[in-house]
């Protein structure tokens, strides 16, 4: 059963917890290695490797994910891409609605009841989410330079708002422009995850105004009903 979920060999690890960069390269992307196995290489990365060779490192772990993986191993690989700098992160963004199909397409049927931040389905944000300031600057930059497709923007506004709810600093004035602007969006599913982001920045006389005034030019349900939510937490 470990073996199946990916849970790390401890025996294993101790046997090659020292072995050359190259080696421990080749075994990653060995296609008869056993879950447990390639768990315990990628901790053996994080450790020794990826902060030298992360550009090489980054893609060959997040092909692990896209091609399907035991829980543990995907939790170790996020643990290690977490702590990735520009590369890795710029990588991810790329990535954004394409790995996996838990992502929104389309409004939900009724707003979250979560007392904070929800969590990104998207297995790329959820990883960006744990990235911090490289994260929200990357995006911003991305969707200001129009880089980034309506999917990749509903993913996006996700890691803003929830690090913005976390770590209010981020919260400047250009990250908040950005997100202003797609709640003008024509993507509805873009619409109502800026106005989901917008709750992040709480007692903001700016943001609390123009969600008010949207409440009164909005027709859509659910959006009106996020933008209440989000006029709860920042008031």
């Amino acid at each position: 059963m470990s073996e199946q979920r990916g849970k790390i060999d401890n025996l294993y690890y101790h046997q090659h917890e020292n072995d050359e960069y190259e080696y421990i390269l080749s075994q990653i992307k060995n296609p008869e290695l056993n879950s447990s196995e390639q768990t315990t290489l990628v901790k053996i990365i994080s450790k020794n490797y990826f902060d030298s060779f992360e550009e090489t490192l980054a893609p060959i772990l997040l092909n692990i994910i896209r091609a399907g993986c035991p829980l543990y191993t995907k939790i170790e690989i996020q643990n290690v891409l977490s702590n990735g700098k520009k590369f890795t992160a710029d990588l991810l963004i790329e990535n954004l609605g394409s790995i996996g199909e838990n992502q929104h397409l389309k409004l939900p049927s009724k707003t979250s009841g979560k007392k904070t931040y929800p969590i990104a389905r998207d297995i790329c944000a959820r990883i960006l989410q744990k990235m911090d300031e490289i994260a929200v600057y990357e995006i911003c930059t991305n969707i200001q330079n129009n880089k980034l497709d309506n999917s990749q923007i509903s993913e996006s506004l996700d890691v803003l708002g929830y690090c913005i709810f976390h770590n209010s600093l981020l919260g400047n004035e250009d990250v908040l422009k950005t997100i202003v602007n797609q709640t003008r969006s024509e993507d509805s599913v873009c619409k109502w995850k800026a106005i989901r982001a917008l709750s992040s920045f709480k007692d903001n006389d700016f943001v609390e105004n123009y969600l008010t005034d949207l409440l009164d030019k909005e027709n859509s349900d659910i959006i009106n009903s996020e933008i209440e939510r989000s006029l709860k937490f920042i008031r």
